[in-house]
């Protein structure tokens, strides 16, 4: 075997001697950790609205935020450092636990506290009507919506499992709506874990506004309308266009209603008993605080016209001829009628009529080529 091969034999060896090690190294970097969430009496979570957050040594800024989409689930992490992991359900702090990763694969069972249930009562300020048809609007603490439902005809929602608040910071709110419109919140509501358990809410809002509840039309120039602008009234239109109640103007230019069942209404502005489109259509809550409604006409735009330019007629314009001069030895002359004459023969003159044979004439005398 040649000095050469020798050589190349032995520089090969040795490259591949350095490599093995460095790549065996930065393999074993990343470790494998799995996460499984379990509740205490051993059933494994729900994915739904469940996440977990990953702490590394004593950092307080997480090494991993993820929401749980497998449960168990796996992580490939640094190894020979201590990780924190904190699972969250409905926005909700359930557990903590600690685990040290080093040089081989780990598993990690954390068991968090079981759900509870809550099922809300609502009813108007008598305590005993229910608020039927309005919303109902479950958040966490941190202000996530969890759930949402209609209460019914007894006033009650659907029962709730949410995650159960173990810890003196943790609570739900809830908030209750006439559509978009919101009537009352309920805060710092604590849920027991493996229990069921009602809780009735009473806003402060009547089942029925018996107050008179007065409205001033105006036209778009803030002048109010009387009744000898012609006879106006206003209904009042449910969030399925069944009119309510309908009212006209009176002799004062005001329009009155009473008795009106608490709720959002669409206000219509009619004329004549047809509908008057001046006015916008408005929607108005009536749930007692507030008795009198101003309803201003829209301004009406006036049209921006635009000058129209005439069209340019294609006339006969004459055409301006700038004098010509012409040059000689003695004296210079300029021709301002633009025109050419010929001087004829006697013979032919009597072609030509009185006033070209004397112009004719004239050029001649002045001598004018």
């Amino acid at each position: 075997m040649s000095n050469l091969r020798i050589f190349y034999i032995c520089a090969i060896a040795m490259l591949l001697s350095a490599i093995v090690p460095f790549t065996s190294v930065y393999a074993d970097e990343n470790q494998q950790l799995q996460i499984e969430i379990r509740y205490t009496n051993g059933d494994r979570i729900s994915t739904y609205q469940a996440e977990y957050v990953v702490y590394q040594d004593n950092e307080k800024t997480p090494f991993i935020e993820k929401e749980l989409e497998i449960n168990p689930d796996t992580l490939y992490l640094p190894q020979n450092h201590e990780y924190r992991v904190e699972v969250f359900v409905n926005g909700i702090f359930s557990e903590m636990k600690k685990i040290e990763l080093n040089e081989q694969s780990e598993k990690l069972q954390i068991n968090i506290p079981l759900s509870g249930g809550i099922k809300f009562n609502v009813f108007y300020e008598d305590g005993e009507t229910p608020l039927e048809g309005s919303t109902i609007v479950i958040k966490s603490h941190d202000g996530q919506e969890q759930r949402r439902g209609v209460i019914d005809t007894q006033g009650d929602s659907m029962r709730y499992w949410l995650q159960s608040t173990n810890y003196e910071s943790e609570h739900y709110t809830a908030e209750i709506y006439f559509e978009d419109f919101l009537l009352h919140t309920v805060s710092n509501i604590k849920i027991q874990q493996a229990m069921e358990q009602d809780l009735k809410i009473t806003i402060p809002v009547p089942a029925v506004v018996e107050e008179l509840l007065v409205f001033q039309l105006y036209d778009s120039e803030l002048n109010k309308i009387s009744k000898s602008d012609g006879i106006y009234s206003i209904s009042l239109m449910d969030k399925n266009d069944v009119s309510i109640a309908d009212s006209e103007i009176s002799a004062r230019g005001l329009v009155y209603f009473s008795n009106i069942p608490s709720g959002i209404y669409k206000v219509l502005v009619m004329k004549d008993g047809e509908h008057a489109s001046l006015w916008d259509d408005i929607e108005i809550a009536i749930i007692g605080n507030q008795n009198e409604f101003e309803l201003i006409q829209t301004p009406v735009s006036e049209p921006v016209s635009e000058p129209v330019s005439e069209p340019v007629s294609e006339g006969f314009f004459p055409t301006f001829v700038e004098p010509i001069t012409y040059d000689s030895t003695s004296e210079e002359y300029y021709l301002t009628c633009n025109c050419v004459a010929f001087r004829l023969d006697d013979i032919q003159d009597y072609w030509l009529t009185d006033v070209q044979v004397e112009l004719l004439d004239l050029f001649s005398e002045k001598e004018i080529p």
